[in-house]
């Protein structure tokens, strides 16, 4: 009796081999900082109460193996490449097929207490950042990311760990300023307890305001815009006050932005998606009536199938999911997306030994979108249109925040942005 044996070996690959005539470089993190890419060591310049979007990902190592097999395999008649790219190598040599595949990419972000990190549960390995509003000048964004890769040919398999580190380190402009900075207000100048305090209210008022927006509770808001208008107007006598007792008096404030800027954002989504829904019903129909006529032999046009609606998956809007999770919690997001063993299917080069399978669990796929594609595209108007009501307290919000003629206004929905007086 033939005895298999299956070898699972960690390592920590030090990357002293050359493979061909190239040496495989350390692995390394590249690091994406609202949308710049930047290196190890690297240093940036930030605002206090600054918010950054971070996003990490893994270069180097077994991901420049995997992704340029060319320049560190040897290349012989007998070699075959049948799929390489950043996640994975697949190929044939002297008839034995071998496989490089990734199992996890996780990244850990740490800092000192001057950052505060929140890490975005809709997207792979990315964090947002707000830098804090204490009395520093520099700090840094430390990142340990690691990647785990399976190795297997014939009935050999290994495991293989890729370590990385990176520091980022940024400097804060105007760093004894600011004092006070929260999600929509920044505040320089002369530091004040009792401002302080009328900020917080201010600030809860933002949120107050954002939230029941959100949750369609356009009675409650008109409420809160007056209580927000209340507060405004209590820090603007304050500010008299000090600045009539102490001609030294110097105050900066800045609004930033507005607590309609993401429910206005999500409407836009909410029209986007109608639009989507709206072209995969037509194209669910069309495909539906190809498969039924197609033969049960030809695989390939199932696959152009799935192939073509995972196109239409992948041209959604990024933060899609978190949207709908938030308004529409009900509708299951896993009938919507393709499972990884469909992708399996449709990404594999060689022909499937079970067609049938294949056939029915592409057809069962499309069978359920058929079902829910109407009671979802029905939810979605109906979000979309319960949300238009923001664009009337937006208007407001707007024409009152930049009305107010002792502080200063960012506008964070425009490309970069002005300081409205």
């Amino acid at each position: 009796m033939k005895r298999e044996m299956i070898l699972i070996v960690w390592i920590f690959a030090s990357f002293q081999l050359v493979f061909a005539q190239i040496e495989v470089r350390k692995p390394s993190v590249e690091v994406f900082i609202n949308g710049k890419m930047y290196e190890n060591g690297d240093e940036i310049t930030v605002q206090k109460g600054e918010m950054l979007e971070v996003r990490v990902s893994q270069k180097g190592g077994r991901r420049d193996f995997v992704n340029y097999p060319d320049s560190y395999m040897k290349m012989t008649p007998d070699l075959q490449i049948l799929k390489k790219g950043v996640n994975g190598l697949v190929y044939v040599n002297k008839g034995t097929k071998s496989e490089w595949r990734l199992l996890s990419e996780d990244a850990i972000f740490s800092s000192d207490e001057q950052l505060t990190i929140k890490e975005n549960t809709s997207a792979f390995n990315e964090v947002s950042v707000r830098v804090g509003g204490g009395d520093f000048s520099r700090t840094y964004l430390k990142i340990n990311l690691n990647t785990v890769w399976q190795f297997t040919t014939g009935n050999e398999q290994k495991l293989e760990q890729n370590d990385s580190e990176a520091y980022i380190y940024l400097n804060v402009t105007g760093s004894t300023e600011i004092w006070f900075a929260s999600k929509n207000i920044h505040v320089a100048g002369t530091k004040d307890e009792g401002i302080k305090e009328k900020l917080n209210f201010i600030q809860n008022n933002f949120d107050t305001i954002e939230s029941n927006l959100i949750h369609f509770n356009y009675v409650q808001v008109q409420k809160d815009i007056r209580n927000l208008q209340s507060n405004v107007n209590l820090l603007s006598s304050y500010l008299q006050q000090l600045k009539s007792n102490n001609p030294a008096f110097r105050i900066e404030i800045h609004f930033v932005g507005l607590p309609s800027d993401r429910p206005i954002n999500d409407l836009n989504v909410f029209e986007r998606l109608q639009l989507e829904w709206s072209r995969l019903n037509t194209f669910i129909q069309q495909e539906v009536a190809i498969m039924n006529d197609a033969s049960t032999g030809n695989t390939e046009k199932l696959k152009a199938s799935m192939q073509k609606y995972l196109s239409w998956q992948y041209g959604l809007p990024e933060n899609w999911i978190a949207v709908m999770e938030l308004y529409l919690p009900q509708i299951n997001r896993e009938k919507i997306l393709v499972s990884p063993q469909l992708q399996a299917l449709i990404e594999d080069n060689q022909e499937s030994k079970d067609i049938g399978s294949s056939l029915e669990l592409i057809k069962a796929f499309f069978n359920q979108r058929i079902e829910n594609i109407d009671a979802e595209t029905k939810q979605i108007v109906q979000t979309k249109n319960r949300l238009q009501a923001v664009k009337l307290f937006d208007g407001m919000l707007r024409s009152y925040i930049s009305s107010i003629n002792w502080a200063e206004w960012e506008n964070t929905r425009e490309v970069g942005f002005a300081y409205v007086k």
